[in-house]
């Protein structure tokens, strides 16, 4: 559940960005992001961001990242795919986890799939 929620904000797209993000971070670490004993345990490991990072090897991650771009942003409308980009990369801390080259390959791939959305329009 995403930390908007469990602080009684309104559902918008910062949730599912947010869920976007736990996916992601589970296809790489093959394991969920936030574990407790109980859902108030949850709640507060959610809101206190406390997880551990994932593995480093880069690779995956860029992979996994990749993967899940795509079939996330495949078939859809060009504005939803600038409206909703994939911000969570960052603000999840999978993007510390690259090296340099990688990172940069990652952000030339982003800005591609945005600069395609934006010529659709």
């Amino acid at each position: 559940m995403a930390p908007e929620i469990w602080m009684s904000q309104p559902y918008d797209a910062a949730c599912d960005m947010w869920s976007l993000g736990v996916v992601a971070y589970e296809l790489i670490a093959l394991k969920p992001p936030f574990t407790a004993r109980n859902i108030k345990e949850l709640q507060q490991t959610v809101l206190a961001a406390r997880y551990t990072p994932p593995p480093t090897s880069d690779a995956a991650i860029v992979r996994g990242l990749v993967a899940l771009m795509l079939r996330v942003y495949d078939d859809q409308p060009a504005q939803d795919i600038l409206d909703h980009p994939p911000r969570f990369i960052a603000e999840i801390g999978l993007d510390e986890h690259l090296s340099p080259t990688r990172k940069n390959g990652l952000a030339s791939m982003v800005s591609a799939i945005m600069d395609e959305a934006r010529s659709a329009l």
